[in-house]
Formats: structure tokens, sequence, C-alpha cells
């Protein structure tokens, strides 16, 4: 069990902390370090390791997420448990995607690999989510800061997408931060630069 938590903790505490920014207990500002677990934990694996991490991620947060789906068992009986975690596991595989193509570029070139791109991937990811097979954007990250008032306006820019960008790239930079010492203060610096000027813009 403990080598289990070991090696997959990070990301089951990273797709818990995500689905806790949503509601009903709408934690949004934990959004902003809610993915640095997994990140941290994926920046050094091989592509298919940093698959299924990403995975299993999304598949508890959109199990979470989408816990009110599974109120159809009322009418529907087992049937909607199984329709629910079907949908779950096929909208993680998004996520093992975004993981992988990360994964398989870092381990060519890490600079290339780095925070912007992890963030590009998962606009990407959202944008693919909400628009194949009639699309499912239920739960784009960017949702989690409606009650943040000053950084809701990006999404006059760059949308929600936009929104889930920013929250992203600061993960992404914490987790590059706290995981490898080369350029650890910039990129930390960073992380706070781009939470600060986002919300003083």
């Amino acid at each position: 069990m403990f080598n289990l938590m070991r090696t997959y903790g990070g990301a089951l505490l990273s797709g818990l902390a995500a689905a806790l920014c949503f509601p009903a207990l709408h934690w949004y500002p934990l959004a902003w370090v809610a993915l640095v677990p997994l990140f941290h934990q994926c920046a050094r694996k091989r592509p298919r390791q940093a698959a299924l991490q990403f995975f299993l991620a999304g598949w508890l947060f959109h199990s979470i997420v989408l816990v009110w789906l599974t109120a159809n068992v009322f009418w529907a009986g087992a049937w909607a448990l199984l329709g629910q975690q079907l949908l779950c596991v096929y909208l993680a595989l998004y996520w093992a995607a975004a993981g992988w193509i990360w994964a398989a570029i870092r381990a060519r070139n890490a600079t290339a690999g780095g925070a912007l791109l992890l963030a590009a991937l998962w606009v990407l990811m959202e944008c693919l989510q909400s628009r194949l097979f009639t699309g499912f954007g239920w739960c784009a990250l960017g949702y989690t800061q409606g009650p943040d008032p000053q950084l809701r306006q990006w999404a006059a820019v760059g949308g929600v997408h936009g929104i889930s960008f920013l929250l992203v790239l600061v993960n992404a930079l914490a987790a590059l931060g706290i995981g490898e010492r080369l350029r650890r203060r910039a990129r930390l610096l960073s992380a706070a630069a781009v939470l600060s000027v986002a919300h003083l813009i």
C-alpha cells in the first residue's frame, strides 16, 4: 500500500485537489497549486508512466466533479453508475494524452518541454474535450475562478481556456521549480509573478 501511494499518491492528490476547486466546496484558490503534485511527479517520468499518472488524476477528478450524474441511479439503476464511470474514463484519456505528449517532448528536450508547453497542451486538451464528439466542456479548470473578480476579467481576452492557461502555467512553474535545482528561483519567482500580474492587470 505504501509503495502504491508513493507511486500514485501525487496523481491522486492532484485529482482530488482539483475537484475540490469546483462546487459544492469551491475552494477555488486551491486551483493555483492543485496540479503541482501531478506535474512534479511526472516531470521525469517516461511517456507511458506519465500518461498513467495523468489518467489516474483525470479519472479521480472527473469522478468527483461529475458525481451528480449518479443521481440518475433512481430511474436507470446501476447503468447510471456505469455510464458515469465510462464518461470519466473517456475524459481521463484526454489527460493521459496530454501527459504522454509532455513527457515525450521533455525526454528529448527538457527545455522545450517546460511549463509553457504544458500550459498550451492543457488548453488544447480542454478545447478538444469541449468540441470532439459533440463535446463535454463542463470541467475546464478555468471555471473554478468564477468567484475571483480580478482574474475572471481575463475571460474577455482568452475565454475560460485562457484562465486555465494561467492556472496550469503557475502550477507547472511551481512544480518544476520545486523538483529541479536548475533555474529553481527563476521558476518560482515566475510563478509568483504570473499569479500577481494576472490579478493586478
